[in-house]
């Protein structure tokens, strides 16, 4: 197969850009590190994603974004483990603690009734904040009541204890 001879100005040019090399660069490996590092550390910036807060949680309280759940709370049979004021009053407790296990047994003793009271409500939940802290202090609180469970097992199985 005959190659064709093309003139100097119809070719295209090999200019390094960021999504291609040129053949050049790719015989040379020191050409890959050429670009100064503060072109780099720029380049780098202008892709990563900005993560913005969301103003509306920031000023709207607790009791405003589980106000869709209130109805659910009222007229749920059987009754939930916590009414609609106490359920607001341990989602704002919560906030920032590691140890929502000794927050949940100051409000109740059922742990398990709380953990389906919070995950019947996230259905109802519209605003997206409030849903990942519902979702948040629901692994936190299974995962430490399972904990607490295996504790507690072990020290009734415990032969030494009395």
């Amino acid at each position: 197969m005959e190659t064709e001879h093309v003139p100097e100005k119809a070719r295209p040019s090999l200019e390094v850009s960021a999504n291609k090399r040129s053949s050049s660069s790719a015989e040379s490996p020191e050409a890959e590190h050429s670009i100064p590092s503060s072109e780099n550390s720029s380049f780098d910036r202008a892709f990563k994603k900005v993560r913005t807060s969301d103003s509306t949680e920031s000023l709207t309280g607790t009791f405003e974004l589980l106000e869709p759940a209130r109805s659910l709370c009222e007229v749920a049979d059987p009754p939930f483990v916590l009414e609609f004021s106490e359920l607001v009053k341990f989602m704002e407790d919560v906030v920032g603690e590691s140890d929502v296990l000794t927050i949940a047994f100051n409000y109740t003793s059922d742990i398990v009734g709380l953990l389906d009271e919070l995950h019947q409500i996230y259905t109802s939940l519209s605003h997206t904040s409030i849903r990942n802290r519902c979702l948040k202090v629901q692994r936190k609180l299974k995962k430490a009541y399972a904990r607490h469970q295996t504790c507690s097992m072990e020290s009734n199985n415990d032969p030494d204890t009395y």
